[in-house]
């Protein structure tokens, strides 16, 4: 599914970062059918900043031994199209497959559907980890006009056409898990499987400038945070507070419960790290060479334990002016119930939340 965790070198990607393979994009969006992220203008070649990376990483991947950076290929579809097959082969070559026979076949259905081969196809004798990230619900708005069709019209203009796209979408993820959970029954696996659903951030709401490959977005937004104020992009609670469950029937001490302990998505790692620590005591820890953020919450989760995390920057940015954001730079910072913001209106704004 969608990577978008650095894309610059081959040694940012999945298959360098530990993962056995990688079916998906790299870039932040795309065309649900056509694969298509040229029209967000991410490789302009005329730019004097892109004509400058282009050296440098060619000269990373050569000194690594690794394919061209992606999106310097000289055939044109090749540059824009954004789906790929990468995994090492026998010799230790990163391999890389643009997949264009999936062309016109919905995303969210083509990573459901590698998702149940991987699993079938596991090393039945291994634990496995699987990171499934749908570009689900993510604009464009797009379904199979049959999927749409399954939905009330009970919104008005834009709203109402996307709003059933937007619930289509959702539902071809609601269909994915499924038919992904039924699997894990009937492989056996199901009650020695742990999984994780959470999201990003929260839904686009309000205005924002449209583009070429959002057009419309000038308009009302399909998505929702009610009752939380804002949206994707702000640091509101409506941009920042996501709902999350993990599901282990033979894994979670006490299951069937709410937590509302402070967590950040980066604690995932240092939570994983003790989960493989529990139940695989004899494989060593992941080594590491830099500090973690994250803190564990593993004893949140399984035994109803009080959270380690007190405090947590929610974002620091000097740029300010992004797409579908607000013009002045904006800070915001979270430490116990205290919430600071700072720079979220046209004018100096400072708020203090007590949550």
């Amino acid at each position: 599914g969608k990577w978008h965790l650095g894309w610059r070198t081959w040694l940012h990607t999945p298959v360098m970062r530990g993962f056995d393979t990688f079916l998906g994009f790299y870039f932040c969006a795309h065309d649900h059918f056509s694969y298509d992220c040229g029209s967000l203008g991410v490789n302009d070649a005329n730019s004097k900043k892109e004509r400058s990376l282009k050296k440098i990483m060619k000269k990373i991947n050569k000194k690594n031994g690794l394919p061209p950076r992606y999106g310097l290929e000289k055939n044109k579809r090749a540059k824009y199209f954004d789906l790929r097959y990468n995994y090492i082969n026998k010799k230790g070559q990163l391999v890389d497959e643009i997949r264009y026979d999936l062309a016109g076949k919905y995303s969210a259905r083509v990573f459901t559907d590698h998702a149940l081969e991987t699993i079938q196809k596991r090393d039945k004798e291994q634990p496995f980890f699987m990171y499934l990230s749908y570009m689900n619900v993510h604009a464009p708005y797009q379904a199979p006009e049959e999927d749409v069709a399954k939905f009330t019209r009970h919104m008005e203009g834009y709203a109402k056409k996307n709003r059933r796209k937007y619930a289509a979408m959702m539902s071809s993820i609601d269909e994915g898990i499924g038919n992904i959970t039924s699997l894990l029954k009937s492989e056996g696996i199901y009650n020695n499987t742990l999984i994780i659903f959470s999201s990003d951030n929260g839904a686009n709401v309000g205005n924002c400038k449209a583009d070429s490959m959002y057009e419309g977005l000038d308009l009302k937004e399909p998505g929702s945070n009610y009752p939380l104020r804002g949206g994707k992009r702000s640091v509101f609670e409506g941009g920042i507070k996501l709902v999350s469950f993990v599901h282990g029937p033979g894994l979670i001490a006490h299951p069937g419960r709410y937590s509302h302990e402070m967590v950040h998505l980066v604690d995932w790692f240092s939570t994983f790290e003790d989960i493989l620590s529990e139940y695989k005591p004899e494989q060593p820890a992941i080594p590491l060479n830099a500090p973690k953020d994250g803190v564990s919450f593993w004893r949140v989760l399984n035994r109803n334990g009080p959270g380690r995390r007190r405090s947590f920057v929610i974002n620091i940015d000097n740029k300010g002016s992004i797409s579908c954001g607000p013009a002045r730079p904006f800070q915001a910072v979270r430490s116990g119930s205290w919430k600071l913001i700072v720079g979220m209106s046209d004018h100096l704004l400072i708020i203090l939340f007590q949550l």
